[in-house]
């Protein structure tokens, strides 16, 4: 029996280590960070949640990410449509050169020109302007903006699409928190009522009008009292943080 009640003892408490890693994660904490459940004054968190009416979806990562890509998409169709336009361009060059193969007699030596004369007398520099005019991409330029449009468009859905998801994830959560908390409160209830009669079981034990199998049925039935209540009250927390986290609280 020991043995029974130890292995219970043991998923019950992997259950608590991997539901609050779970909360750590949601909270941006290190594993290493302490950390406490508490439901205290949790209730007044989601009731300022839902009262809040609608969440600010568009403050979200999932919804800023779109965005983005709405505005990489709107600044490629006006690169894309701007190349039906004529393009003037100015170009200038400035540049010089020294060879060994340019000599003058120095003192009756046939010697190559000094660097930085031949730097002077070989400096030039220009300027270009071209004008381009585009006739024969037309066809394909407007092409790629009908495309580049498109993926507009497409983008836009993706936004539309995202805010419905989230809506949706926002509307269950709110209810799987009504629901959590119901819950929790009926174990609640139920853990008070489970530790009086074995309090109970534990006089009768004592005072020999039950034998140790009645008492073992007793505590183990405390004991899965006790867990349900844990992952109720996990359960609670679990979806509170969730739910904060989409609507920044």
């Amino acid at each position: 029996q020991w043995m029974v009640d130890s292995l219970k003892v043991l998923k019950a408490t992997n259950q608590l280590s991997y539901t609050q890693l779970q909360l750590k994660q949601i909270l941006n904490l290190k594993e290493a960070t302490a950390f406490e459940v508490s439901i205290e004054g949790n209730e007044n968190v989601v009731n300022e949640i839902l009262g809040k009416g609608e969440v600010a979806i568009t403050d979200l990562p999932e919804i800023k990410q779109v965005e983005v890509q709405m505005q990489v998409s709107a600044a490629n169709v006006r690169l894309v449509k701007s190349k039906r336009l004529p393009a003037l361009s100015l170009g200038t060059y400035v540049g010089s050169g020294y060879s060994g193969n340019n000599k003058e007699f120095i003192n009756d030596e046939l010697l190559a020109k000094p660097f930085n004369t031949q730097l002077g007398e070989n400096f030039y520099q220009s300027a270009t302007l071209t004008l381009s005019i585009p006739i024969l991409n037309k066809g394909q330029v407007r092409s790629n903006a009908v495309l580049a449009t498109i993926e507009v468009a497409k983008v836009k859905l993706k936004k539309e699409q995202t805010v419905v998801e989230l809506e949706n994830k926002i509307e269950q959560l709110q209810l799987e928190i009504k629901n959590a908390k119901a819950q929790l409160n009926v174990a609640s209830l139920a853990l008070k009522v489970a530790q009086q009669s074995f309090e109970v079981t534990t006089l009768k034990y004592e005072e020999g009008f039950i034998n140790f199998t009645n008492y073992t049925e007793g505590k183990q039935k405390l004991f899965k009292v006790q867990s349900e209540f844990l992952q109720a009250q996990m359960q609670y927390v679990f979806k509170n943080k969730l739910l904060g986290y989409y609507s920044g609280c």
